[in-house]
């Protein structure tokens, strides 16, 4: 009987991350199989049998394939020839620097309803530097720092242009959502969020007494934290 295969949580399998082992599945041709519950690079969650991911058989939730269709459906017609065969970064070898370009573009087509209302409906759009040519795109943006960063426009109203683009985490784009509330307090301008980490507390309770304080901070220190604000301010 061969060995059990060891497989950890973390580990990681083309774009599937395992999270957790789940009980074993009895399928009717290969007998017992092991089964996972693994999260996509593109952050879908869902479970795969040990054969499929191990063999290579399975290599993301779907996304890749549909990926590879997407590039090899680039026409002269729809992009304009923008050199997918040059710069080496589509069909086979698609890189997150690529997804991001293509996501780009798209969004600023307004294909679906939620695109045309935050992008098209805007009038948010690509620069033309930027619009047909991948290589100024990278040329501009560099590779991304870390598997956790994406592209965020610095004016969330503005375009996606070489002056308004950088590669930022989850968390600084988040801070930097138009829709956030800004609060002038001691001289700094913060949202919510930002706030909330500056008194070290946690967001949610946090937002429900701020917002029955009217989003006043100086009301919010006399009812609940008038002692930290001030040892705080003298730092």
């Amino acid at each position: 009987m061969p060995a059990k295969a060891t497989i950890n949580i973390g580990d990681k399998f083309w774009r599937l991350t395992v999270l957790k082992e789940l009980p074993p599945i009895k399928k009717k041709s290969k007998g017992v199989d092991r089964i996972f519950e693994m999260m996509c690079d593109c952050g879908k969650v869902k479970n795969y049998y040990l054969s499929n991911f191990k063999s290579g058989h399975t290599k993301s939730c779907g996304c890749l394939n549909s990926e590879m269709v997407i590039h090899r459906n680039i026409t002269e017609k729809r992009y304009g020839g923008l050199g997918s065969r040059t710069h080496g970064e589509s069909s086979n070898n698609i890189t997150a620097e690529y997804r991001t370009w293509i996501g780009m573009r798209n969004r600023c087509k307004g294909k679906r309803d939620m695109e045309a209302k935050h992008y098209l409906d805007k009038g948010i759009v690509v620069c033309d530097r930027w619009l047909n040519s991948f290589e100024n795109f990278l040329s501009d943006m560099g590779r991304r720092p870390t598997g956790k960063h994406s592209i965020d426009r610095i004016n969330s109203k503005g375009n996606y242009e070489p002056s308004n683009c950088r590669w930022a985490t989850q968390k600084e784009q988040q801070n930097n959502k138009s829709s956030n509330r800004i609060i002038e307090h001691l001289g700094w301008s913060k949202n919510v969020a930002q706030w909330s980490e500056f008194y070290n507390t946690q967001y949610k309770p946090f937002y429900k007494k701020l917002k029955s304080c009217k989003w006043n901070l100086d009301t919010y220190n006399i009812r609940f934290h008038e002692e930290f604000l001030y040892s705080k301010e003298l730092v």
